[in-house]
């Protein structure tokens, strides 16, 4: 038996002997592989645009979008086109949360962002080993090699229900500060704003201006 078609006499886990389409994988890898980089850098992008708009609701959808990729994977994977298609949506899932992740952490550091930035990296190394321990503990289960996606998708409703706690945490807070701070954006301390401003008597804010000096005529 060749190489190239070991993979399509192994069964899936499920017991239907169904072949994945990405078993003859030698010759596509590399182009799947580009497919979730171009993914991976079109989360990236619009993650950070979406960040700045909303915060957590670009967490939140980021989350379920990447779980239900996840769980679409152990469905379009027998298809290679779906698959394909699954996998840049996945690309793009994964990393949309990462540039509003890095931002609510650094909001979060209260002067201490150099700090908070090392252990949001550190964290994001544990994740990228505890997976892979995880899928391989499904897989030596005998729970067949599409048991990762739902060991991941399950990774992914559980950091769906900390950005929700997040949510509810930031809600409480707006609800006992102060009228002003309730116009702030979701997820941030300063609403983005660090603009030096001040308060005339008649309530109304101002920004500040430079004073020019004035020649004289003579």
């Amino acid at each position: 038996m060749r190489d190239g078609e070991c993979g399509d006499k192994q069964s899936n886990g499920d017991g239907s002997g169904a072949s994945l389409a990405g078993a003859k994988i030698a010759s596509g890898g590399p182009i799947l592989l580009v497919l979730f980089g171009v993914g991976t850098l079109c989360g990236s992008v619009l993650g950070g645009r979406f960040a700045d708009m909303n915060l957590m609701r670009t967490l939140w959808v980021g989350m379920v979008v990447l779980g239900v990729s996840l769980a679409a994977f152990s469905v379009t994977a027998h298809n290679k086109v779906l698959m394909t298609a699954t996998l840049i949506v996945f690309g793009v899932a994964g990393f949309l949360i990462n540039p509003g992740l890095q931002t609510r952490v650094l909001n979060e550091a209260k002067g201490a962002a150099t700090l908070a930035s090392a252990g949001n990296i550190s964290a994001f190394n544990i994740g990228n080993a505890v997976g892979p321990w995880a899928a391989g503990l499904a897989i030596s289960a005998g729970h067949g090699y599409l048991s990762p996606s739902w060991v991941a998708m399950a990774f992914a409703g559980c950091a769906l229900i900390t950005a929700l706690a997040g949510s509810a945490v930031d809600a409480g807070e707006r609800r006992r500060s102060p009228v002003a701070d309730r116009t702030r954006p979701r997820g941030t301390r300063d609403g983005g704003r660090g603009r030096d401003r001040r308060r005339t008597p008649a309530g109304r804010h101002h920004h500040r201006r430079a004073v020019l000096p004035v020649r004289s005529t003579r």
